[in-house]
């Protein structure tokens, strides 16, 4: 029979907290290790992967939306949990982060319905997993200033919630998550960047297995595209000399999930097409960045306009519409008066949708439909690209 706990009970247990420690994660051997938690912890499981992790899952998608207090209601995430971990037999370990969303004020403390949350989780994920060890962890800091995802206290009720569920005998203690700074997040301020998922995805190798990553053999140009759907073109492209990857510092990432700003996809045109130089800035919103200089080639050959007001907004992410109207421009792509897709109508990229279809440069997403508003990852841009361009995929061996 499940417990359930009064305020009185859990103030009483507060107030008692004591470290009760367990064998480290890497003298416990772990074998492959699951997660649950939300999108943070996907990226640390992805960042984990990226880097070359092999012990972990890599089906970690569905833990997004996964607050604490949603988990206690939500049906759908742990349906998306089930499949994960029937996809991954063998599960040894379970990396179990804490996710809270902002809350009124900067109380530090748990509240009582936390504790009948974490309680309620605990005995869910030992239905499903009962002889796997669970490692627990808070959810990591952001900047205040950038994000509010958590606002002022949720990382520390989270440690604090994290340190409970040692005490209760439930879990070791994991590790704390890095704090992510402006330069280790994407646009939206509060998730993890490739710099972002890096930090977290050593932390995972350091705490779990001891730093030990492979030895750094991949397939092709880059190390986290091996097995992608999209890899052929990304070698493709790569080869042609439209992308050298992601990183400044680590020539062997291609980031092939991140999602595509509108200054990338100016880089990427602008050397797929070998376009010239220009004299003139085009935008006020783009100076000293990193693209500017590939936005005004593209400025110059009508490929953009822009968002109005001079402003080009660089850091925007390309949706499946704005890029086809990229491609249709660049391309010089021919009208048709075919309709392919059901889900466009109306829309003021429909025209430039139906010439990258009529190209062969897009098929949609299946029975008769584009997703216009989906967001287009740097993997799909190599191939879109490299169809573009005719490009022939490349297979490593």
């Amino acid at each position: 029979m499940r417990r359930s706990w009064s305020l009185m009970v859990v103030l009483a247990v507060m107030s008692s907290l004591v470290w009760i420690p367990g064998a480290s994660a890497a003298e416990a051997e772990v074998e492959l290790l699951g997660a649950w938690g939300c999108s943070q912890t996907d990226g640390a499981m992805t960042g984990y992967n990226e880097i070359g992790g092999t012990n972990a899952w890599t089906n970690t998608k569905g833990l997004g939306g996964g607050a604490l207090s949603n988990w206690v209601k939500d049906d759908v995430l742990w349906g998306k949990w089930d499949s994960m971990i029937a996809s991954n037999p063998g599960t040894t370990d379970i990396w179990w982060n804490i996710c809270l969303l902002s809350r009124s004020g900067a109380d530090p403390d748990p509240t009582p319905d936390d504790f009948v949350r974490l309680e309620t989780v605990y005995n869910e994920i030992r239905d499903r997993l009962p002889s796997a060890r669970l490692w627990v962890s808070p959810i990591n800091g952001f900047d205040p200033e950038n994000c509010s995802l958590s606002g002022p206290s949720a990382d520390i009720v989270s440690s604090k919630l994290a340190d409970w569920a040692v005490s209760q005998g439930w879990a070791q203690r994991g590790f704390d998550p890095v704090v992510l700074t402006p330069s280790m997040v994407i646009n939206d301020g509060c998730h993890p960047n490739e710099a972002g998922r890096a930090a977290f995805g050593q932390q995972i190798a350091d705490f779990f297995f001891d730093g030990d990553l492979p030895s750094g053999s991949f397939d092709g140009t880059f190390s986290d595209d091996d097995g992608n759907v999209h890899e052929g073109m990304i070698e493709a492209i790569a080869a042609a000399g439209i992308t050298s990857g992601c990183s400044a510092s680590d020539a062997t990432l291609f980031c092939p999930n991140d999602f595509v700003s509108r200054g990338q996809m100016a880089s990427f045109l602008a050397r797929a097409l070998e376009l010239p130089p220009s004299t003139t800035d085009f935008f006020v919103d783009d100076d000293g960045d990193t693209h500017e200089d590939n936005i005004n080639r593209i400025a110059a050959a009508n490929i953009t306009l822009g968002i109005g007001n001079n402003l080009y907004d660089p850091l925007g992410v390309v949706t499946r519409a704005q890029m086809a109207s990229f491609l249709a421009r660049a391309y010089n792509l021919d009208a048709t008066t075919v309709d392919f897709f059901t889900d466009d109508d109306g829309g003021i990229h429909e025209d430039n949708i139906n010439r990258i279809a009529a190209a062969n440069i897009t098929l949609g997403i299946g029975n008769n439909l584009y997703d216009p508003l989906g967001v287009v990852t740097r993997a799909q841009m190599a191939s879109f690209l490299g169809r573009a361009e005719g490009l022939a995929e490349i297979f490593p061996s």
